[in-house]
């Protein structure tokens, strides 16, 4: 009798401990989702930035042009000088714009990647805790089997 009670003892508790270890896994895995949600939310800031930045560029782009067409007008310049400046002004203007979204795009993009490897981290961990719970399982029923073999 002594014998059946060690082998409960032992598979009860090893039980036990690999529910632990699968909930510890999914913890971390949820934990890696609640931060890759946190990364991703980033991309609201960085697209506000390049917003503000882009209103701020057409800003100096138009009072640049006003400017302009005021000391041309001022000057008496033709208009083809007057246009081929503002032509320049509007290819830096453009560039710029470019330059922008292209580093938005870019931190975005990092941004992902970042959020793709706390995920994937987090799947890791909840793996590796699958593992162990399975092997702790295994070790508890082969201690039970070993207690119930000396008890027979």
């Amino acid at each position: 009798m002594p014998w059946q009670l060690a082998a409960t003892l032992a598979v009860g508790s090893g039980v036990m401990a690999a529910g632990q270890q699968r909930a510890a896994g999914q913890a971390a895995r949820s934990e890696a989702r609640l931060q890759a949600i946190e990364i991703r939310k980033q991309r609201f800031g960085i697209e506000e930035i390049a917003l503000q930045q882009q209103q701020q560029l057409f800003a100096n782009f138009s009072e640049l042009i006003n400017t302009n067409a005021a000391v041309a007008a001022y000057m008496g310049r033709t208009d083809r000088s007057i246009r081929a400046i503002q032509k320049q002004e509007a290819e830096k203007y453009s560039t710029d714009v470019r330059r922008v979204q292209s580093q938005k795009r870019r931190e975005i993009d990092k941004l992902g990647s970042q959020a793709l490897t706390m995920e994937r981290r987090g799947d890791t961990a909840r793996e590796v805790a699958s593992y162990n719970a399975n092997a702790t399982l295994f070790s508890s029923l082969g201690s039970a089997a070993m207690i119930y073999g000396l008890g027979s």
